[in-house]
């Protein structure tokens, strides 16, 4: 079973990831922003990350960041609501492994979270 960490300061968002990913029989870990993330890919070695830009404390960019430097790296997808365009450059400047621009359809989340769990 695959553990994904949701990283998101909306509840309602989190949990509606969390209960569809729940059903298709995926481990899921929440945080509510990139400290507590961290801590928890720390500690519990997520498989994969989807992790919201905005937020408080630390935000997704530098969450991706930190995560990338680790030695065995996690994918991480980011999600954003707001300037998405210069949201997907630093999504895409510091190697973000997929990026989706709220609302998005879950359908597609689902298949990019696949997809980079069988490379």
């Amino acid at each position: 079973m695959s553990k994904v960490l949701i990283v998101d300061d909306e509840v309602l968002l989190r949990t509606m990831i969390n209960d569809f990913l729940t059903m298709l029989d995926y481990e899921v870990i929440e945080a509510e922003n990139g400290e507590i993330a961290y801590e928890k890919v720390l500690s519990e070695k997520p498989d994969i990350i989807v992790s919201d830009i905005n937020m408080p404390l630390m935000g997704g960019i530098e969450l991706l960041r930190k995560v990338k430097q680790l030695e065995n790296t996690i994918p991480v997808i980011l999600i954003t609501g707001v300037s998405v365009e210069k949201a997907r450059e630093s999504a895409e400047k510091y190697k973000a492994d997929g990026f989706f621009s709220k609302p998005f359809k879950m359908q597609m989340l689902i298949t990019k979270i696949e997809e980079l769990l069988e490379n």
